[in-house]
C-alpha cells in the first residue's frame, strides 16, 4: 500500500538531497501551496486536495476513495502535511524531507515482518544520522540543535507509537477496517 505509492528504501540514502529527490512533494509544490492562498494557510480541503493531486497522483487510478482504507491513506497524508506546514519555523526543505522520512519508514513497516523491528529502528536510525550529519563535523546538517528533538519526538509518536495501526492498513484483509466500514454503511 504504501510502497504502491512510492517505493522509498531510506538505506539507500547517503546524503540530505536523496531525501529530497525522492520525496512525494517537491519544494516548489509546497511554496506554491502557500502562494495560491497568498501566504495563509490553506485550508483543510485544499490539504487534502493537494495530497490527492501531488502525493498520491501516481495512484489515482488505485484510490477510488470508495473504501475506509483509501480515506484512511488519504487523511494519513493529509494529516501529516498539515503537522508539518504548522511548523512554520521549519524551512521547506525540511518538510520535504521529514515527509519523505515518514513514508520511507512506512514502506519499511509495510516491508518489514511484523514481529521483528529491527529493520525499521535501523532505517530510522540511519535516516537521522544522514538528516543531522552523522559523526562526520563536514557533513551539513538539516535541523539545528533546537527542531532536531521535536522532529524525533514526532517521528516517534507518529510512526513508532501508532505502528500497529499501520500494519491492521497493510493486513490483507484487515478485520478492523471491515468492521468499521459495515458500521458506516
Amino acid at each position: 500500500m504504501f510502497l504502491a505509492i512510492s517505493d522509498t528504501d531510506l538505506f539507500r540514502f547517503e546524503s540530505i538531497n536523496d531525501f529530497v529527490t525522492h520525496s512525494l512533494i517537491s519544494i516548489e509544490q509546497i511554496k506554491q501551496l502557500f502562494d495560491d492562498n497568498q501566504g495563509n494557510f490553506p485550508l483543510s480541503i485544499q490539504l487534502e486536495q493537494f495530497v490527492l493531486d501531488h502525493i498520491l497522483q501516481s495512484n489515482s487510478k488505485n484510490f477510488k476513495r470508495e473504501t475506509f482504507r483509501d480515506e484512511s491513506l488519504i487523511d494519513l497524508y493529509t494529516s501529516f502535511l498539515n503537522d508539518l506546514l504548522h511548523w512554520s519555523t521549519y524551512t521547506h526543505k525540511q518538510i520535504v524531507c521529514i515527509l519523505t522520512l515518514i513514508h520511507g519508514l512506512l514502506c519499511q513497516i509495510e516491508r518489514t515482518n511484523k514481529m521483528n523491528s529491527i529493520k525499521l529502528d535501523e532505517a530510522f536510525i540511519h535516516s537521522c544520522s544522514i538528516l543531522m550529519g552523522g559523526n562526520d563535523q563536514k557533513k551539513p546538517i538539516l535541523f539545528n540543535s533546537q527542531q532536531y528533538p521535536k522532529v524525533i519526538d514526532y517521528i516517534i509518536q507518529i510512526i513508532f507509537q501508532h505502528r500497529y495501526l499501520y500494519e491492521t492498513l497493510l493486513d490483507e484483509k484487515p478485520q478492523q477496517i471491515e468492521k468499521i466500514e459495515e458500521n458506516r454503511t
